[in-house]
């Protein structure tokens, strides 16, 4: 039996904290590098980051994004996204998977109560968390 020439493994450390948000979601075979919105009933919603790589989106002003909102995750990130005004653009990394065809899901999972109040006793005005800004350039 001849010998195979293996190439070294060359093994690098990583900070699991810095990248808690991030996913890895397998569905029909295929494995998606993600992160992820919100699960409802059988569906899971997720921002495809394989995805952005293709289309060119800068990552580096995405990922702090996605970053400070997992530090406390109050709302799915896509609102989040429609807030700073770049859901226009990270529309095309979003994506929908059934539960059905997804065999595996390793990684941080967000599931947010989105069924609406069966009441509402009255209205007050809340004052909303300044936001930073984003040039919607820079993502794009």
């Amino acid at each position: 039996m001849a010998k195979r020439d293996i190439p070294e493994l060359i093994v690098e450390g990583a900070n699991l904290t810095d990248f808690s948000f991030l996913s890895v979601l397998e569905y029909d075979g295929r494995r998606h590098l993600v992160v992820l919105d919100n699960m409802i009933d059988n569906m899971i919603y997720a921002y495809v980051l394989d995805d952005a790589i293709q289309k060119k989106m800068n990552l580096e002003v995405l990922i702090p994004i996605i970053s400070k909102w997992a530090e406390e995750p109050r709302e799915p990130l896509s609102f989040l996204f429609a807030r700073l005004g770049v859901a226009e653009h990270t529309s095309t990394i979003f994506k929908s998977f059934e539960v059905t065809g997804v065999t595996r899901l390793i990684g941080a999972s967000y599931k947010f109560n989105m069924s609406p109040k069966s009441k509402i006793k009255r209205r007050r005005i809340i004052e909303r968390q300044e936001l930073p800004s984003v040039g919607v350039s820079e993502i794009g």
